[in-house]
């Protein structure tokens, strides 16, 4: 089989496009072929932080025009590639790669599998400068299903969204998001790593991983540990990632004096691991709102691979993917998540069955590997 697949975003530079790069991986593991062809960013913000100075060779990958260029050109270069493919692959409802792709598979007869792994509606609605924008991503959003053959949904929400857009179950497989067992695993913690931040050997570590950009939450996981230090000092938390909203998150810090928190900014990917099998707890901490009930976080598949307990806020997948690994809060609750840390604080062997919990849910369910296997059983499906 060889499969077209196609991203509306940089792969050099955002971090979501692990995604599909991972289930491109696992299609060339399995014997096929996989080409993934992304749009680069046109202009390279101030925030942006370069994730890769050299893309994989394997998938091999095509970089399109830019964003905002010619879509002509796109669709000129998309009609060459899928003359070569068996199946092309959307992933997202973007126009700017959605229209040329689906022009381009038609004119070659190509069946479409569309991934939908996030609620982008409701993202732009959060997050876009502006509504124009935020309304032809709805719109895009609200049509593409219909447009494509099969579709990859990351979350139940998401499959939700679909079936009320007239999409037949049938035409629906669930695809949450995996880790890279072998890059996360818990034998990847460092001894030197408490040292290195300034802990002792009392020190309870939690760690609190992602994105410091629009819809993130760590927020609620610094009210959280305001709560916690008033009950056991030695909880120490640790924010592995940047992102826009880094200077404020570190301006209230500094401002309210909380001597428990470290904001390490964006790290190199390679260290991240470390920073995971290190920690004697995480947090996956969410508000309750449309976007969250759709989404399949990619931190807890790699939380659960580095076999860490997880305080989780109960909504969207988040139940279903911690399972019997971790301690559930209320969304939007500090209260309770703070709750959820203090108990694993004081229980070490709690915290020992659920690491061991957690590494088994990600060898059975959340891999990378099983997600190119349930992509590759819809693309045959669509096929013959």
């Amino acid at each position: 089989m060889r499969v077209l697949m196609l991203h509306p975003h940089d792969l050099r530079y955002d971090p979501w496009t692990i995604r599909i790069i991972a289930l491109a991986q696992g299609i060339i593991a399995r014997g096929h072929q996989a080409v993934v062809a992304y749009l680069p960013k046109k202009k390279i913000h101030q925030h942006d932080r370069l994730l890769r100075d050299e893309l994989p060779q394997s998938p091999p990958v095509v970089a399109l025009h830019p964003r905002h260029s010619d879509l002509n050109k796109n669709y000129q270069m998309l009609l060459r590639l899928s003359s070569e493919c068996d199946i092309v692959h959307i992933q997202k409802c973007f126009a700017s790669v959605a229209c040329p792709g689906l022009w381009a598979a038609y004119r070659r007869g190509k069946p479409v599998h569309l991934d939908w792994d996030d609620n982008e509606s409701i993202l732009a609605d959060l997050t876009a400068p502006d509504r124009l924008w935020a309304h032809l991503i709805k719109t895009w959003e609200n049509k593409i299903p219909s447009l494509v053959d099969s579709l990859s949904v990351a979350s139940d929400g998401i499959r939700e969204l679909a079936v009320g857009l007239g999409v037949p179950e049938s035409h629906i497989c669930k695809i949450p998001v995996g880790a890279d067992l072998q890059q996360f695993h818990p034998d990847r913690a460092e001894p030197g790593l408490r040292a290195a931040l300034g802990l002792g050997p009392e020190s309870v570590l939690t760690v609190y991983c992602g994105q410091l950009e629009g819809a993130a939450y760590a927020e609620l996981a610094v009210d959280a540990m305001e709560i916690v230090h008033a009950r056991n000092p030695n909880v120490h938390l640790v924010v592995v990632g940047g992102g826009k909203g880094l200077p404020g998150l570190r301006k209230r810090i500094d401002e309210e004096g909380i001597r428990t928190i470290t904001l390490t900014g964006y790290i190199p990917a390679h260290e991240v691991p470390r920073y995971l099998a290190s920690a004697d707890i995480t947090l996956a901490c969410f508000e309750d709102n449309a976007a969250t009930r759709c989404k399949s976080p990619l931190k807890i598949a790699e939380y659960l691979a580095s076999g860490c307990p997880i305080v989780g806020s109960a909504v969207g997948e988040v139940p279903e993917m911690i399972g019997d690994a971790g301690i559930l809060a209320p969304p939007g609750n500090a209260e309770a998540l703070a709750e959820g840390i203090l108990r694993y604080a004081g229980d070490p062997e709690l915290r020992k069955q659920h690491r061991a919990r957690a590494r088994h849910r990600a060898e059975s369910i959340y891999h990378w590997q099983r997600s190119a296997d349930v992509l590759l059983g819809a693309y045959a499906k669509v096929l013959q």
